[in-house]
């Protein structure tokens, strides 16, 4: 739950069917590393002595390329960075410090976004795995393990606590919000799918459209940034909540929502708008395995003494003969 501000990019996408056509796009930056850390087998192009010629000169053969700015040194190879190697980038769009070498995937349907903090998985996330390198993580992300692609994969280096990974690891995902952060090696790299040749487009700028209006009307009420609502708190409070996400207001404000006057103040309540559901208030569910997608509870697992039937906990009242 936030209150009263967001700070993160909320970029809202959905999964790609398996049966879109990807194509293979630019290379996508997967950190920077010192060039005493360059893998064992890279290859020096001395006449690659920019970051498009040194693409230009890898990508025939190579799996990866690093670029050294400050020297304007090239060098491809077929390993990437091990994840222990990563440096802290100048921001959180990747840009490598001085005297650090750039390294990219030659090859991949998945376009570099950003590095973030931290993560809200307002799609998924819906697999997740351990990965090796942030391509592996695009690769299972990309229909290799099961039968949907997803827009977004997310590859953590220092591992992901909320999975309980120590090591690299990565999420796949249809949504997300994202929280700036420069790039480290404890960072989240993110990669969207390339999406100029999917069948989707159509259908993702119509939704675009009704979301930009549902923003526009939003902002109008000026209480909150969308997508996110004033959800009623106490007497006199609000809090701003994704109903689409949040476990105790799933699918909207459980105790109403609260719109703003024309002075600029929070005014008018409405405690009948939109009325969600505390799904951790729901009875016998496991709070550890009750999430909240898409405005609708989802539990997995129960306390002890219930049984899940259903999508829902029941009492186990077992019976003695």
């Amino acid at each position: 739950m936030l209150r009263r501000s967001l700070t993160a990019l909320v970029a809202l996408l959905l999964a790609v069917p398996a049966t879109a056509q990807l194509s293979v796009i630019a290379p996508a930056y997967v950190g920077c590393i010192l060039p005493t850390a360059l893998p064992g087998d890279v290859k020096s192009v001395s006449s690659a002595t920019s970051q498009a010629l040194c693409d230009t000169a890898c990508t025939t053969t190579y799996q990866y390329n690093y670029f050294v700015s400050s020297t304007s040194s090239c060098y491809c190879s077929n390993t990437p960075p091990p994840a222990t190697a990563l440096q802290t980038a100048s921001n959180y769009l990747g840009t490598c410090a001085s005297g650090q070498a750039k390294a990219q995937k030659l090859a991949t349907s998945y376009q570099w976004t950003q590095c973030g903090s931290a993560i809200n998985y307002y799609q998924g996330p819906l697999f997740g795995k351990v990965a090796a390198s942030a391509y592996e993580c695009m690769q299972w992300c990309n229909n290799v393990y099961h039968d949907v692609t997803w827009v977004f994969a997310s590859y953590y280096p220092a591992g992901n606590s909320s999975s309980g990974a120590s090591g690299p690891w990565c999420d796949c995902s249809g949504s997300i919000g994202i929280y700036y952060a420069t790039c480290t090696s404890s960072s989240v790299y993110t990669y969207m799918l390339e999406r100029s040749l999917t069948s989707w487009v159509v259908r993702r700028d119509a939704r675009l459209k009704r979301e930009q209006d549902a923003r526009s009307q939003q902002l109008s009420l000026g209480l909150c940034p969308y997508p996110l609502e004033a959800c009623i708190v106490g007497n006199n409070g609000y809090e701003c909540m994704d109903t689409r996400a949040e476990l105790e207001a799933c699918g909207g404000c459980v105790d109403g929502t609260l719109t703003m006057d024309t002075d600029g103040s929070a005014g008018s309540r409405n405690a009948s708008a939109n009325v969600g559901t505390d799904c951790l208030a729901l009875p016998g569910v496991d709070p550890k395995r009750t999430t909240c997608i898409r405005g609708q509870c989802t539990v997995a697992g129960c306390r002890a003494g219930w049984r899940l039937v259903d999508g829902r906990c029941v009492e186990y009242r077992p019976r003695y003969l």
